[in-house]
């Protein structure tokens, strides 16, 4: 039998058993068969990152005590296996992780946290660990989002709820100057905007002012205006700073201009999740 064959997507018998989560039979071609744990499938993957998708934490463990866990390995879509826990919701995989010392807020090349990721899913479990062991609250991708954009973009309102419990900044602004509230808009995510316009009002009456238009500029007074009132005039001028900021054609709450086609938000809000 020839161990080290792959198949037409490069699939070792090593991420086959990883895949399937067959401890015994992963053992035995790691160990005594010596099929290597470093070699990557057509999507990039190694056996670790595999493990960590499907929550197999046995063998991350072996492949810990054997020195060939590669924790800044990045697949094709540039996850390490923190991020892919993150975004599985792998919770007993990613406190095997953070046990053995890895950083609860390592990026991948996008600046991408296993927070990040984690409220863009929606694993409730997995932020409250990660604040736990010291994950930053407001963290920052490559685009300026933090866990609350994240969060907002996929209508997560358990995960706005808790961030905004640890005091986490929910009117903090990206590198497109958005706020969480104007991506949950955008996108049409009601809940996410309905609790986000709460919190905020409560925040500021906390801290003694009229409403959160207070800290809003001008731009942003009128997305509120927009949010409130949709009138066609509205529409048309944030449609025109919509396109001058993401040099796209896409409108808000899907009222196309004539000759314009919607493109979904997320997709050029933040790369490909």
């Amino acid at each position: 039998v020839d161990f080290l064959a792959v198949d037409e997507k490069s699939m070792s018998c090593l991420h086959l058993t990883a895949l399937g989560g067959f401890f015994a039979a992963f053992q035995f071609l790691f160990l005594e068969r010596k099929v290597p744990a470093n070699s990557k499938n057509s999507y990039g993957d190694l056996p670790c990152h595999i493990a960590a998708k499907k929550g197999h934490v046995d063998i991350l463990r072996l492949l810990f005590e054997n020195g060939e866990f590669y924790a800044d390995a990045e697949n094709k879509a540039m996850h390490k296996p923190i991020h892919l826990a993150a975004i599985f919701g792998r919770l007993a995989v990613m406190e095997l992780l953070v046990e053995k010392r890895l950083p609860p807020d390592s990026l991948n090349c996008d600046q991408l946290s296993a927070a990040h990721l984690a409220a863009y899913n929606g694993h409730l479990p997995i932020m409250r660990f990660l604040v736990k062991k010291g994950a930053q609250l407001d963290i920052r991708n490559k685009y300026g989002n933090t866990p609350a954009h994240m969060a907002a973009l996929r209508d997560r309102v358990d995960i706005l709820k808790f961030l905004h419990s640890e005091k986490a900044d929910l009117n903090t602004k990206n590198s497109h100057r958005l706020t969480p509230i104007e991506a949950a808009h955008v996108e049409e995510c009601q809940g996410a905007v309905d609790f986000l316009m709460k919190a905020l009002h409560l925040d500021a009456d906390r801290q003694g002012q009229a409403s959160v238009k207070v800290s809003l500029s001008d731009e942003d007074n009128r997305l509120m205006q927009l949010m409130q009132e949709p009138s066609e005039d509205i529409l048309r001028e944030h449609a025109k700073r919509a396109r001058s900021i993401f040099h796209t054609d896409f409108t808000p709450l899907g009222k196309l201009e004539p000759g314009y086609v919607r493109v979904p938000f997320s997709s050029i809000f933040n790369r490909a999740i």
